[in-house]
């Protein structure tokens, strides 16, 4: 039987990234759908040092060199694109609407400071010292691993609710000893940003459920107590509540356990776990104990290859434990370009639709990154607005890339088909 038992505050597993916070151990374990594709029209593009392949994040509205078996993850305000899991080798993308009158000098020296601190708060260490009033040098270390890098930035011009001009930095490091063979790939990332047309996310609410649905996806199956979201046949985000288990009849006695059993009963293996965050136990008010896991992991659903994120919350007391299991799925080819709308449509799931629209944007925006802006900043690209289809009063999330500068009754976010669309409300303050 699955049932609802939880209500916490989400968190975004920041990978094993050095400017996300720190690394978590990478270990192994023993055995245990493309998306419709929007018409992305390229408002800025990198084209300079753009030798590496290019992935193409057609929900939230860029695309961003990844060298090949590199991966890439925008869920922790920056776009990063690292070479594994040791946070030593990586290239960062930072964008966000720059203020009049603000020099790139600033501009840099505000986003440069906010990336430090971002290692600093992981336990390691990354400087940057200014050259010119567009390019820094890069240098610190990542535990005992020396490293070293550059960072540049750079000015686009952008057609937004929010702002016209958009600040560009990118960085990259690497081993010291390994830069300058790796420096054309890890250039090449920034070198092949740009921003594209974003894809409009449909609010639905119904007797179980609330959730954000990007259009052109559809509904899995959808019972009292699970929801599977399906970006086309090899990815999906899902939602599932289950249990109490009874630990003498199951064996489950933590998280940990309560994730394994439920993992062998939807066909889902881990065959390696590539990140873990394992957060503090909690105790509850009737004296048992809340325990969180978030794993990344390469694993199969079925006879089918699959990268995957899951986030795990169980309560376990009384000989008994629930939870509940929000998982992120792509086929690994298509990982890279679907995890942060896989992840931020799992995440932003309601059980029990109880939370109004302003709520589930305030969360919305809490997974974006917001609250890692720094001074000088206005709002960041990847931020969203709530809109209104004033005929029929449906209700979308749309990301700053979906406008449209150019649409039939002027600029604005619109929905339906060319020929046939309808401009939107904004309903967020501007």
């Amino acid at each position: 039987m699955w049932v609802n038992r939880f209500t916490r505050p989400s968190r975004i597993l920041a990978a094993c990234m050095l400017v996300g916070g720190g690394c978590f151990t990478t270990t192994t374990l023993g055995p245990l759908a493309p998306p419709a594709s929007a018409s992305g029209t390229f408002v800025g593009q990198g084209t300079a040092g753009c030798t590496d392949p290019v992935v193409h994040d057609s929900y939230d509205g860029f695309h961003i060199g990844v060298p090949a078996g590199w991966y890439l993850s925008s869920l922790s305000g920056q776009i990063v694109v690292f070479k594994n899991y040791s946070a030593t080798t990586e290239g960062v993308v930072q964008t966000a609407f720059v203020n009049k009158n603000e020099s790139q000098r600033v501009f840099l020296s505000s986003v440069l400071a906010s990336l430090s601190n971002s290692a600093k708060s992981g336990g390691n260490v990354l400087t940057f010292r200014l050259v010119s009033s567009t390019t820094a040098v890069a240098s610190g270390h990542v535990g005992n691993v020396a490293i070293a890098g550059e960072a540049s930035v750079s000015l686009m011009p952008i057609a937004t609710a929010h702002g016209s001009e958009l600040g560009v930095v990118s960085g990259y490091w690497a081993p010291s000893s390994q830069l300058g063979s790796e420096r054309a790939e890890l250039a090449s990332i920034g070198g092949c940003f740009g921003v594209q047309a974003g894809t409009l996310s449909r609010f639905v609410k119904d007797q179980s459920f609330g959730y954000t649905l990007p259009l052109g996806w559809t509904v899995g199956n959808e019972g009292p107590d699970e929801l599977f979201l399906e970006a086309g046949p090899n990815a999906s985000a899902n939602f599932l509540l289950a249990g109490p288990f009874l630990e003498s009849s199951t064996g489950i006695t933590d998280a940990e356990s309560f994730q394994q059993y439920c993992f062998q009963r939807l066909g889902l293996r881990i065959d390696t776990v590539l990140s873990r965050a394992i957060f503090p136990s909690q105790a509850t008010a009737s004296g048992g104990t809340d325990q969180e896991i978030i794993t990344e992991f390469l694993g199969t659903d079925g006879s089918k290859q699959v990268h995957g994120l899951v986030r795990t919350i169980a309560t376990t007391g009384g000989g008994a434990t629930a939870g509940v299991l929000r998982i992120a799925l792509a086929t690994p080819p298509l990982w890279d370009s679907l995890n942060g709308a896989l992840i931020w449509d799992a995440y932003s799931i309601e059980h029990n639709f109880t939370q109004d629209l302003e709520a589930i944007q305030q969360q919305q925006e809490k997974l974006a990154g917001f609250a890692q802006q720094v001074a000088g900043f206005d709002q960041a690209l990847d931020g969203t607005d709530l809109v209104e289809d004033p005929a029929t009063g449906e209700e979308f999330e749309a990301p700053y890339t979906a406008y449209n500068p150019n649409g039939p009754d002027g600029p604005g976010y619109y929905t339906g088909s060319p020929g046939a669309q309808t401009k939107l409300v904004i309903i967020t303050p501007q």
